[in-house]
This record gives C-alpha cells, structure tokens and sequence, in this order.
C-alpha cells in the first residue's frame, strides 16, 4: 500500500456507525452470496445441502458456511487492501492498525476477520448474526472503543474526516491539512518513490 500517515490521533468511531456499518456489509455480502448460488451453484446445492447435513445445523450446513466464506473473503480484502469495507467507507470509519496507526498487514486483516467468520458459523438463522453485534458492543468497555476481535488483531476504528475517494479529494484540498493527511494515508498506493510530484 505503499507509506501511509499515523492516523491514531483521529477519533475513534462511534458505536452506532460501526453497527450501522456492520448491518450495510451484512446485506451485501448476503446479495453477493446470493448471486454466487444463483449463478454458481444453483444446480447442484439442494443435493449438496442433503448430503452434507451434520448436526447441528442442518440442511443449513453448506449454506451458512458460503455465506460465511463470502463474508470473510469481502472483509480481508477490502480491510487489506483500503482499511475499510464499502459499509465503513459509507459510515465514514475505518480500521487501523494499533501498532503504527496505518494500514492493515494482510495477516491482521485475517485474524480480525476470521475472529467475525467463528461467530458467523454459530448455528441458527440469526444466532450468528446477532452473535457479530454482541461482540461489537463490547467495545464500549475499552477506552479506544476496541471490541474483541480488535484485541484479537490489534486493531481499531476511528472516525475518519475524508469520506470517500471522490469526497475525500475535496475535502483534502479545501478542509485543511488534517483531510489532506488522512486523504494522502487512505490514497498512499497512488504515490511511488522518483514520482511523488505528479501526485501533489
């Protein structure tokens, strides 16, 4: 990604965005899963579910887990790639690291993930769901806000001042030298050394 800004100095998220930001990933990944069966798997999941069916999930069996695969997938990238998934882009918080305030290691991005992806696979329609928002409270017990999978992977949320690549682009020329800093971190990856004046 390139070299970013420590943005650890940036508010942390509040609560109700990391939720609400959590509820918009949810309903993607939900349609993304589902245009994976519809176009992949369509014709040969009823007999999958049927004959992989273990206790106790069910028939849900196969079906929880792609739902699950999907989730994970969607989140490691995004968080590795750009610190957040479009639900936090649109909420206007991202994760950062708690060790340098920057962007996210690839093996970070996978253990906050696969922290989520456990309580996924708890059987029941919901239960896993509900599990996920559970363990996003428990960050109103820390002072930086930071749930257990946070601790788990060394990470936290802050609320970010540049909002989006398009708006963030403004509000880091017009909004002063914090947009600007936080802006250049999210953007690092389009800077390289010997080229940097191109970018400026």
């Amino acid at each position: 990604m390139g070299e970013g800004v420590d943005l650890r100095a940036r508010p942390v998220a509040p609560l109700w965005r990391r939720l609400v930001a959590r509820l918009l990933d949810m309903f993607t990944t939900f349609f993304l899963t589902f245009a994976l069966v519809v176009i992949v798997f369509v014709w040969f999941l009823d007999d999958l579910a049927q004959a992989v069916d273990p206790d106790p999930w069910g028939r849900a069996f196969i079906a929880t887990v792609l739902y699950v695969m999907v989730a994970t997938v969607y989140e490691v990238v995004f968080l590795w790639q750009r610190g957040q998934t479009p639900g936090k882009d649109a909420m206007n918080v991202r994760v950062i690291s708690d060790t340098d305030g920057i962007g996210l290691p690839f093996g970070v991005a996978c253990r906050r993930s696969v922290a989520l992806a456990l309580l996924r696979l708890v059987p029941g329609a919901f239960t896993g769901t509900v599990a996920t928002f559970l363990v996003g409270v428990t960050c109103l017990g820390d002072e930086r806000r930071r749930a257990v999978h946070d601790h788990l992977a060394g990470t936290w949320v802050i609320y970010r001042e540049a909002r989006g690549m398009i708006h963030g682009f403004m509000r880091a020329r017009f909004s002063g030298p914090g947009a600007k800093a936080e802006y250049d971190a999210i953007c690092s990856f389009l800077r390289y050394k010997g080229h940097e004046n191109k970018f400026k």
